[in-house]
């Protein structure tokens, strides 16, 4: 085996070209401090997708309670009262609001391009020090210590777990047309120029597809200056010197603002002239041209950006993106394949960010507002990592009695 840690500046010498996109979301606070409970989904994918424990994306349940460690869908028991939903939001193979996750693996794919008289089998595995990887297609061997099929325990990550995948005797060429499904996160990263992939057992399709989770901490913290309200990108966990990045608040009514900020530089303020629903053409040709500047083909940079096209661009929220450092990329998941190959791994750091108006809604929610109910789902994509970090920081009756109520609270490891 060859553990591949760079790409090589020049074609390889036997043509075997491997292209791997994916995003790495955190939840940062005004202090740049990233919280924890963010594995569960918003875009589940399709059910033929393996899991690292069966019966672990239980369908949701509006009467389970959490606090009792029942492994329902988070979206459900908390989101049911105010919002109707017949689809459970699915977690990522783990019950939902693990204490332990800081770090959202979502969906790394891994386009073959073989040449022609390509002689196989290919090998390829990837390892996840400090994390789980919990979804994969098509079948592979997975482990994922800490975790137990057989029982549904669920334990806690550490920095010492290192989750693997391994898909052994692959297949490169031939049609693979892959499982039918009508889900657009699965079939938008088909829309590649690249080799099918087939299993010894059969399974196939365009790509190699994982998911994870994990607890480390993120290599990018937005910071908040509180009197100014401007951001500014300090390096983290690994990082050295500071990266460029771009600030995107997405409002609900589809209308985005966007600015790249350089390294070293503050983001400015959004003025109401800066939000436009035709920004959305601007903000994905800005990530596309970094993209396609790092390596990826065009229509892989499109897959990617379309593939999540409602976590990205419509979803509410203020988020940063930017590009992962490759050195860093190899470090956080290392891969080995059985031939020399050219490599190119693209990694984008995406980070969600409190905002004051969030703030506003927990601290209604504090105080014991009669409408803060309905107020909930306006908190965003992770409220309910959001309320219990403020529960921590800011206890108060109320707060701790509408959590009860909603069945917010973390998941008790095993």
């Amino acid at each position: 085996m060859v553990l591949l840690l760079g790409a090589c500046g020049a074609r390889a010498a036997e043509g075997l070209v491997i292209h791997e996109w994916g995003t790495l979301t955190s939840l940062e606070d005004e202090n740049g401090r990233a919280l924890a409970g963010i594995n569960y989904d918003d875009e589940p994918v399709p059910a033929f997708v393996h899991q690292v424990a069966p019966g672990l994306l239980v369908p949701g349940d509006a009467q389970a309670g959490l606090a009792k460690g029942a492994p329902a869908s988070h979206s459900d028991v908390i989101s049911n009262p105010f919002r109707a939903s017949p689809e459970a939001v699915r977690a990522k193979g783990l019950p939902p609001v693990h204490p332990d996750v800081t770090v959202r693996l979502e969906t790394p794919v891994l386009y073959i391009h073989a040449p022609a008289g390509f002689v196989g089998p290919l090998d390829i595995s990837v390892k996840y020090p400090g994390g789980w990887l919990t979804e994969f297609y098509p079948d592979a061997k997975a482990d994922a210590p800490g975790i137990d099929p057989k029982t549904n325990t669920i334990g806690h990550i550490t920095p010492n777990t290192v989750g693997t995948l391994e898909w052994t005797g692959l297949k490169i060429g031939g049609d693979a047309p892959g499982p039918k499904t009508d889900a657009r996160v699965w079939l938008a990263p088909r829309n590649v120029a690249a080799d099918g992939v087939t299993t010894p057992s059969g399974e196939s399709e365009k790509f190699l597809f994982y998911r994870g989770v994990g607890c480390g901490e993120p290599i990018l913290n937005i910071v908040r200056d509180p009197g100014t309200n401007t951001l500014k990108a300090l390096p983290g966990n690994g990082l050295d010197t500071p990266l460029p990045w771009v600030l995107a608040d997405i409002r609900a009514d589809g209308a985005i603002a966007f600015q790249s900020v350089a390294a070293n530089q503050s983001s400015h303020p959004f003025a109401p002239a800066d939000y436009s629903t035709s920004n959305i053409v601007g903000l994905r040709a800005n990530l596309e041209d970094q993209l396609t500047g790092a390596g990826l083909n065009k229509d892989e940079a499109e897959a990617l950006l379309n593939t999540w096209q409602v976590s990205y661009f419509q979803n509410p929220g203020l988020r940063a993106f930017y590009l992962w450092p490759r050195p860093l990329v190899d470090r956080l998941l290392p891969l080995t394949v059985s031939h020399t190959a050219e490599i190119t791994r693209v990694m984008v750091g995406r980070i969600e960010l409190v905002t004051p108006e969030q703030r506003t809604i927990m601290a209604r929610i504090s105080s014991a507002d009669p409408e803060t109910p309905a107020l909930y789902n306006d908190l965003g994509r992770f409220r309910a990592a959001m309320l219990l970090d403020q529960e921590r920081a800011h206890w108060t009756a109320a707060l701790s009695k509408f959590m009860q109520n909603m069945s917010v609270a973390y998941y008790r490891p095993q």
